[in-house]
């Protein structure tokens, strides 16, 4: 029987890889980059099921032409989508007073529009399929709001009312449209944060793992019941 199909933006490192390490155990996977196409071949590199077709594939999210062009390459190569991940994100930890006007279109750019521009450009594909799932990586900053980054937080709030906007237009068509929102994770972006951040105690008293965030998209993805919620993946802070 033929495998469904996963897109996994950002799949070149962190979260994002972790999430293409555990779709690919009963998906094939498209693994979506910008600039880090070594990252993307090792997430494709790591995936352990020998039955998974992966690919990795480029495009701007911030850039409507680049991703319907990216969409168009999946189907072609895979034959329709049936997952989303909309992993890929942006997140400087600056001021307001202290960030530049690029910064500020960046993270607007890849967090908000290109996941509205991802979504858009499957939703065709899922509804000629008869549903789907649409999981977006929000954030811990989108629900209490970033003490040091608020237009990041104010992207990941964007992101999570269109979360459940998608939720209440699709779930009847069979789209499922869920969010996680990790709290602090031991990834990459969060080590190079251009500013050491007021880390804020969690009672787990350590960073959240990459794989336990892959966790919870992964129940978003196999849930037949659960659409427009968003998941804390914090460590249970307050």
């Amino acid at each position: 029987m033929d495998r469904p199909t996963a897109v996994v933006t950002g799949g070149s490192g962190g979260i994002g890889r972790a999430c293409v390490g555990e779709l690919a155990s009963d998906h094939d996977v498209a693994v979506h980059y910008h600039t880090d196409r070594e990252g993307a071949e090792a997430a494709v590199e790591a995936v352990e099921d020998d039955d998974a077709e992966t690919g990795i594939f480029r495009a701007d999210l911030g850039d409507r032409s680049e991703v319907e062009g990216m969409v168009d390459d999946v189907v072609d190569r895979f034959g329709g989508v049936d997952v989303l991940v909309n992993n890929a994100g942006v997140f400087f930890q600056t001021g307001l007073l202290e960030m530049t006007p690029e910064e500020i279109e960046t993270t607007l750019s890849v967090n908000v529009t290109g996941t509205i521009y991802c979504t858009r450009a499957v939703l065709p594909s899922m509804l000629e399929r008869g549903g789907g799932r649409i999981v977006t990586v929000a954030s811990r900053a989108g629900v209490k709001g970033s003490p040091t980054d608020p237009v990041y937080g104010a992207s990941k709030g964007g992101v999570i009312a269109f979360t459940r906007s998608l939720a209440r237009q699709y779930t009847g068509d069979g789209v499922f449209a869920n969010a996680v929102a990790p709290g602090a994770t031991d990834t990459k972006m969060y080590a190079e944060e251009r500013r050491p951040a007021k880390r804020e105690a969690s009672p787990i008293s350590r960073l959240v793992k990459p794989e336990e965030v892959a966790d919870a998209v992964r129940f978003f993805v196999d849930t037949e019941s659960v659409s427009g919620r968003v998941l804390e993946v914090d460590g249970g802070q307050d």
